[in-house]
């Protein structure tokens, strides 16, 4: 532990807001993602293209994206209990202001996943388009 409080330099918040980051959040597997993207595809649409749009925009902050999702949300409550399991750590304020890590790479993957969705076989689904 004295590593630990070393490593940050005396800031005691900081050590701090890192050990309950630690004992609250617990990395989202690929299947749970995949899993959210499935269901808001099979409810609505409508729905399933707004999220990709706001996941899209990179001019916001992390905490932006993710309140605007649950403005889109707000209509369905097991959807909406679902994306809190994607809300960002408290230690977003601390990375940046405009784009964290969390809002670099959650665009990618669900974009990702929702091309393994929609094609049978996606990866000669991918090499017929590059060829």
């Amino acid at each position: 532990m004295p590593l630990a409080k070393f490593t940050y330099g005396g800031h005691h918040s900081l050590f701090l807001d890192f050990n309950s980051l630690l004992s609250r959040w617990r990395p989202i597997t690929f299947e749970e993602t995949l899993s959210f993207v499935k269901k808001v595809k099979a409810r609505d649409h409508d729905l399933y293209l707004s999220l990709f749009a706001i996941l899209c925009q990179s001019d916001r902050t992390t905490h932006e994206v993710y309140e605007e999702l649950v403005l889109i949300f707000q209509n369905h409550d097991d959807l909406l209990e679902e994306i809190t399991r994607f809300r960002p750590p408290v230690m977003e304020r601390r990375i940046g202001r405009r784009c964290s890590l969390c809002c670099l790479l959650f665009p990618p993957l669900l974009i990702a996943l929702s091309f393994f969705i929609t094609c049978e076989k996606p990866l000669s689904c991918l090499l017929q388009n590059t060829a």
